[in-house]
């Protein structure tokens, strides 16, 4: 599985590709295997590059080499689906631009008072507030002179002020839609 490596210390769409595809290929030989009795010695996945112009490559790959892998990853989504948290939110990240949940979880965010409402506010910072009992935009609007650990006086100020406009703003747009 030579192929199979990071590039500049970064995985590459290609990677990935294959090692997903090698990884449901080699589970699905696996249990392939649980009913025939007998294991494959090799399996293959045919990736494409999304161009019809341009024939799919077959990666060839030893089961060998990922059996171990593939079963411990089996074991932790089966333990994961038994014992799934009720209590996920989601958070705000690179990807939101691209992702066809951006809808649902700004909607989610809205519904919340999400902190990540607060325009320029940081993970580490948002992680911060909620550790000191700050969980929401309201909350950390509503904050008198204090302090937050590992927030700055003068960060901390900032983030207060626009939690403040963004309060009042969303206030005041309650208020026209009533009217209305």
């Amino acid at each position: 599985m030579a192929a199979l490596t990071p590039e500049s210390g970064r995985l590459s769409p290609a990677f990935l590709a294959t090692f997903l595809g090698c990884t449901t290929s080699a589970a699905w030989t696996l249990d392939l295997a649980q009913m025939q009795g007998r294991v494959a010695e090799q399996s293959a996945v045919m990736l494409g590059s999304g161009d019809p112009a341009v024939l799919p490559v077959t990666q060839r790959f030893r089961l060998a080499e990922v059996r171990h892998y593939v079963r411990r990853a089996a074991r932790r989504l089966e333990r994961f689906a038994t014992d799934t948290p009720i209590d996920l939110e989601s958070e705000p990240c690179g990807h939101c631009g691209k992702c066809e949940w951006r809808v649902t979880c700004e909607e989610a965010w809205t519904a919340s008072d999400h902190l990540c409402r607060v325009a320029d506010i940081s993970r580490r910072q948002r992680q911060r507030l909620m550790e000191a009992g700050n969980s929401t935009l309201t909350l950390l609007g509503a904050l008198e002179a204090g302090r937050v650990l590992g927030i700055g006086a003068e960060t901390l100020s900032r983030l207060v002020q626009l939690a403040r406009l963004q309060c009042r703003s969303a206030d005041e747009d309650r208020l026209l839609e009533a009217a209305e």
